[in-house]
């Protein structure tokens, strides 16, 4: 269990709506962000490129290293996002001025970069852009790293009170790690990005491990782990909280459980409810004077993700969640009772990237679904729709699969069905511009 410390109290609390005053701004740039955007992914070879010596380097320069308020950084297979959103959701509505850095985004980059639960403005971005320019020199950055750093410089204008920072990528050579956390949070561990990370759970599992650091708390947001993260915090001596033991949340009666707080909700929350409790313990550890049972009821209920569990009522009902690898797509198949009425027909819209693992992302869902429906994405990264269908028939020679060429299709030609929307972040892009729900 983490033992007690000093609460960090914030000087200011701000109206959590309303976010604070930037301070030491630096002056606008000519490009927009569109053009800015477009200009971070013509700077590097690759799209990836793990390592921390440039980015770091770049970061010292830009002085974004130091940050004097707690930080919190969050890694995992999936169910980050939930914890994020909940840590987000806490501070604001506990009056803690909180940046928050996630990705990716679902329709618009702002979505990345956040301060008291708002998007940040689209000068504000280009402002960071063209700090980080300005002190790259004639280091290569890729589009990760730079607006990773760009998320930093935002931040350094507005000094909020408490950091929230979202790991891309693995954990130990991630852009992210260049800042030192004062708690670690992992969430679930699962097999993705293998390429990158590893082809076993221990080699991912260590990963992830790189963004513990010696002493510090660790909270552990799944029931089971791989044993190298236990023996990563205890080789550095971090006080280690896990999910099951010194936290949890019962999903019968929607509980949050905790030394401190035994929390109900009348419903299910609609974020990952393992993710969920790990924010809200790590949060009640920065801040135990300001959770209360109120602020915990609020993330408990109230808490949501765009593209996550996100249903859209228009002429049909959508489920829209952007589940991609085996691990998301089962949970997602666990849950799909408590959306709809499963002795009815339900269909399933699906894009995917072509290096998942699509089989098994696909299988948990197999027999759930009664038509299947492909959409092309214009990623190149795109499983083609005629692939696909190929995969879903290995799995079941009987199903029913149409290849569409867009959405909005199954808008225009039914009415009152139901369909659930998976497969990837494009995927789910697709069906919000497609239902004309922008958010």
């Amino acid at each position: 269990m983490i033992p007690p410390v000093n609460p960090v109290n914030p000087v200011n609390p701000v109206n959590p709506v309303n976010p604070v005053n930037p301070v030491n701004p630096v002056n606008p740039v000519n490009r927009d962000l569109d053009e800015w955007l477009d200009y971070l992914t013509s700077i590097h070879s690759s799209e990836i490129e793990l390592g921390l010596e440039r980015v770091k380097a770049v970061a010292e320069k830009a002085q974004l290293l130091d940050w004097s308020c707690p930080i919190v950084t969050v890694a995992g297979t999936n169910g980050k996002g939930s914890c994020v959103a909940t840590l987000e959701n806490l501070a604001c509505t506990t009056g803690v001025e909180v940046g928050v850095y996630t990705s990716p985004h679902v329709l618009r980059f702002n979505e990345r970069v956040r301060v008291n639960g708002i998007e940040v403005s689209d000068n504000d971005l280009t402002r960071a852009f063209e700090k980080i320019e300005q002190a790259r020199g004639d280091i290569s950055l890729t589009y990760f790293e730079f607006t990773t750093l760009a998320a930093l410089a935002v931040f350094r204008f507005y000094e909020p009170e408490l950091l929230v920072l979202e790991v891309g990528l693995g954990g130990r050579l991630d852009a992210v790690n260049i800042v030192d956390p004062s708690i670690a949070i992992i969430t679930t561990i699962s097999l993705d990005h293998e390429a990158w990370l590893g082809n076993n759970i221990e080699k991912i599992a260590k990963e992830k491990a790189g963004i513990l650091r010696n002493g510090i708390p660790v909270v552990l947001a799944a029931p089971t782990l791989p044993e190298v993260i236990a023996l990563e915090a205890n080789k550095l001596g971090c006080f280690v909280s896990r999910y099951g033991d010194n936290f949890w949340f019962d999903q019968v009666n929607h509980t949050y459980h905790s030394p401190r707080w035994k929390v109900s909700s009348n419903q299910p929350p609609n974020l990952h409810p393992e993710s969920l409790s790990a924010g809200i313990y790590a949060f009640d550890y920065i801040y135990p004077r300001k959770v209360s049972e109120k602020s915990i009821l609020e993330a408990l209920t109230n808490g949501r993700l765009l593209g996550r569990f996100q249903m859209l009522a228009k002429k049909n009902n959508f489920l829209l969640d952007v589940a991609h690898n085996p691990q998301s797509a089962s949970y997602l198949a666990d849950r799909l009772g408590q959306y709809f009425d499963m002795s009815k027909p339900l269909n399933a819209v699906v894009g995917i990237m072509a290096d998942k693992d699509i089989e098994q992302t696909l299988a948990p869902l197999i027999n759930k679904i009664s038509h299947w429906y492909l959409a092309p994405l214009a990623i190149p990264r795109a499983c083609h729709p005629s692939s696909l269908k190929d995969k879903l028939l290995s799995l079941n020679d009987q199903a029913t699969v149409t290849i569409i060429e867009s959405i909005s299709e199954l808008e225009h030609d039914s009415i009152g069905n139901n369909f659930v929307v998976f497969g990837s972040f494009y995927t789910v892009e697709a069906a919000l511009r497609a239902l004309d729900n922008h958010g």
